[in-house]
């Protein structure tokens, strides 16, 4: 005579989905402080990328239009390139928008604090010298974040020579750095 055994069952038990999920909650909360980081460092990126970028086109725009543009920062909400000739706005990005969290300094600082006339260019995409109504031209802006624990905070510099983007933790002489 043969003994049945009892039908043997497949699955977890409660023990090893509890161990499971204890693994699964304490690798989440490791994990979380880098995502952050990471996300506050993306958004650094993206906003002074988008500065940049606003830059070269009222440069192009001053070019195709033969004539003056303006680059109008305002750090508290984003950029716009305005036609001098009749105040049209040709383009505007707002830093909530891929960067919400971001903060932006510029250099110098414009009298009203808010909105800082930045650099005009000529038809043949020259620099002007200052802006029309007095402020002085933009010479750099930067980019940082208050959410991350170690930020990296990104910097465009603007100049004769053009645009540029770049890193003031590395020093003037690597690529990346800042002069």
């Amino acid at each position: 005579m043969q003994l049945k055994s009892a039908p043997r069952h497949r699955g977890f038990s409660l023990i090893e989905l509890m161990v499971a999920l204890t693994i699964m909650a304490i690798l989440v909360t490791l994990a979380m402080p880098l995502y952050r980081d990471w996300i506050a460092n993306t958004q650094i990126r993206n906003a002074t990328e988008s500065i940049s970028a606003g830059i070269r086109l009222t440069q192009a725009e001053a070019i195709k239009r033969n004539g003056q543009v303006e680059f109008r920062l305002t750090p508290a909400t984003g950029w716009e390139v305005r036609e001098l000739v009749d105040d049209t706005v040709v383009q505007q990005h707002l830093f909530t928008s891929g960067s919400r969290n971001v903060t932006v300094v510029s250099t110098p600082v414009g009298a009203t604090g808010v909105r800082i006339c930045c650099g005009m260019f000529l038809g043949l995409g020259r620099m002007m010298a200052d802006t029309q109504d007095g402020v002085d031209r933009l010479a750099q802006v930067d980019v940082t974040s208050g959410t991350a624990t170690e930020p990296r905070p990104l910097r465009v510099i603007v100049g004769a020579a053009g645009v540029r983007m770049c890193d003031p933790h590395f020093a003037s002489t690597d690529p990346t750095g800042c002069p």
